[in-house]
């Protein structure tokens, strides 16, 4: 059943975490019936008012949850201190404990993928976004730039359209930190960031498409 109608599928794989998370969820039951069994479905878009009413109510406690911690000035201390702490256990956990990259599933994803993609008559895009904390970056140059060489291989010899945000975006600035809030790196960008970001994968994808 197509459900959705689209020309394009864009993967955005992030350097940091990403495989920390495929790591995780290639153990969970759920997701292992979608990858083994094509055939696989929840129905999820027959049930979106049950869905609703799970996330309405997991809105509201969240809801009461920070007012609370914005009357003890909660997000104020996690702002000056948590993410500091954060970028620190970071710097140290990347050089202390690497996360494996299992080549052979993590192929196997994309290769399923494709195919997927492409048997409804759309195109599969692969846009790699490095993790600022790692190397050949200037905030830790202990650590291994996280399995980059690996995976652009492995999509490059699936023949999947590769958009590199690393060549394309990181290599070409002189102050990669004006581009993340309050210059700390790590995280999301500031609204400036994403835009360049956005620019860059839709002309890319153009030039793909010519």
């Amino acid at each position: 059943m197509n459900l959705i109608n689209t020309k394009r599928v864009i993967w955005v794989y992030y350097g940091a975490n990403d495989i920390i998370d495929f790591n995780t969820e290639k153990n969970n039951k759920i997701l292992l019936n979608y990858f083994n069994n094509k055939k696989f479905t929840q129905n999820l878009h027959l049930k979106q008012k049950i869905i609703d009413e799970i996330l309405i109510e997991s809105l509201s406690i969240y809801e009461k949850k920070y007012k609370s911690r914005f009357f003890k000035l909660y997000n104020l201390r996690v702002l000056t201190f948590g993410r500091w702490k954060n970028l620190l256990f970071n710097m140290l956990s990347y050089k202390i404990s690497p996360t494996p990259l299992p080549s052979f599933q993590f192929e196997e994803l994309f290769s399923k993928s494709k195919k997927f993609v492409e048997s409804k008559s759309a195109k599969l895009y692969f846009v790699y976004l490095p993790d600022l904390l790692g190397e050949p970056y200037s905030m830790n140059k202990n650590t291994k730039f996280q399995h980059y060489q690996k995976v652009i291989q492995i999509i490059k010899d699936l023949n999947i359209p590769i958009i590199d945000l690393h060549v394309e975006f990181f290599e070409k600035q002189k102050d990669l930190l004006s581009f993340y809030p309050f210059r700390l790196p790590g995280g999301h960008f500031t609204e400036s960031g994403y835009e360049q970001v956005a620019n860059i994968i839709f002309n890319k994808i153009k030039e793909f498409e010519k």
